[in-house]
Order: C-alpha cells, then structure tokens, then sequence
C-alpha cells in the first residue's frame, strides 16, 4: 500500500500554489467582485473600476468586464446595482418601527391584511420591482371583499366626484 502523504496534497491545494497564468481573467475577477461591489458602492462607474484593473494587469473590454459581473452576480445570487444601493442609507436600521407598520398595512373587515407595496419591498429588498407588484397584487387574488366593504374602500381611496 502506497505512502500517502495528505499535509503535502494539502499544501498543494492551498490558494498560495495557485498560478494566476493558469486562470482567466474573469476567475480572478470573481476573487475580486467584493471590491469591485464595494467600488461601485462608493460611487466610481465602471470605466473607472476598469482602468484600475488594466493598470493591475486585467486586459478586458468593458464589454466583457460587463458580461463577466453579470455571471458572477448570477451565480453569487446578489441582486445587480441599483441607485438605491449605491447611495449610502442615512438610517443604519432601515426595518420600519412598530408604529410605522401598524399604518402601513390595512386590515379589512374580513380580518385579512393587507401590506402596502413599500413595507413588502423592505421585507424583500433583494426582489425586482415587478416581483414586489405581483407580491402585493397576489394579497388580492381571493377576494373576500363583500359589497359595504368594497364600498367603503371606494370612499376611503376615490376623491369625491364634482357636480357640474
């Protein structure tokens, strides 16, 4: 039976024997998409995040640079840069205070409540805009509305009609 020597195999498969020659360019991106996140978070656009990566050594069009985040984004599931994102929040805590939620949701007489678009968008944060509408819009799938409570919503959301 053969002599293995397995602290050898590890030190061999450690980071540090890596060749970097040996990867591509976007495998070494990918090492480097929490600086390049962190970058854009500061406010510095893409051609200048690149330009500092061509002067480490990256040789990539930006249009490749863009494709290569895409992928790597997808594959890490992280949610791409939005406007929101890149400004940094002036509250730390952005989860709503108690009192807060208690007027952003709506409770029907039927007892179902109902959460406003922007409290289902605190709750998902990492979901498109899209999904949040058809998250609230699915509150009203089944409606359990009767006729006086759909009149009363008619009242309370409907400006009064002008008499001409």
């Amino acid at each position: 039976m053969p002599n293995i020597d397995t602290q050898r195999a590890v030190a061999l498969l450690a980071p540090e024997h890596d060749t970097h020659a040996k990867r591509s360019e976007c495998a070494r991106l990918a090492e480097l998409i929490e600086h390049i996140e962190a970058a854009f978070a500061r406010g510095i656009s893409r051609k200048d995040v690149l330009a500092r990566l061509h002067e480490s050594g990256f040789t990539m069009s930006l249009h490749t640079f863009d494709k290569a985040l895409y992928r790597i984004r997808k594959r890490r599931n992280t949610p791409r840069r939005s406007a929101a994102a890149a400004k940094p929040s002036r509250d730390p805590d952005p989860s709503p205070a108690p009192t807060s939620q208690a007027v952003e949701t709506e409770t029907l007489e039927s007892g179902r409540t109902i959460k406003t678009a922007n409290q289902l968008r605190r709750e998902n944060p990492t979901l498109p805009a899209i999904q949040v509408s058809k998250l609230y819009a699915q509150q009203y799938a089944d409606p359990v509305l009767t006729g006086d409570e759909l009149e009363a919503m008619k009242r309370k959301h409907n400006p009064p009609q002008v008499q001409r």
